[in-house]
């Protein structure tokens, strides 16, 4: 969990350096499970929603689930 928080934060702060204004923010999220799990993937997918509706027109958002943990995460797209 606290890898998925890791990597959502890394790509929120590479994705915000060197964006001009007219830019949308790109977001990534990536999920160890699948999002119906009523966990905290869900929970991760319904805060992944609320920014959507929030800064629909100044981000962009994109998600991953079922990414195993481990070196192999590093590669996700």
């Amino acid at each position: 969990m606290r890898k998925t928080f890791l990597a959502a934060a890394a790509a929120l702060l590479l994705a915000g350096s060197g964006a001009s204004a007219a830019d949308k923010l790109k977001v990534g999220f990536i999920y160890l499970g699948p999002i119906g799990d009523l966990g905290w993937t869900y929970q991760h997918e319904l805060a992944r929603q609320a920014l959507v509706k929030e800064f629909a027109t100044r981000s962009r958002t994109t998600y991953l689930e079922n990414v195993p943990e481990g070196p192999d995460a590093e590669r996700a797209n």
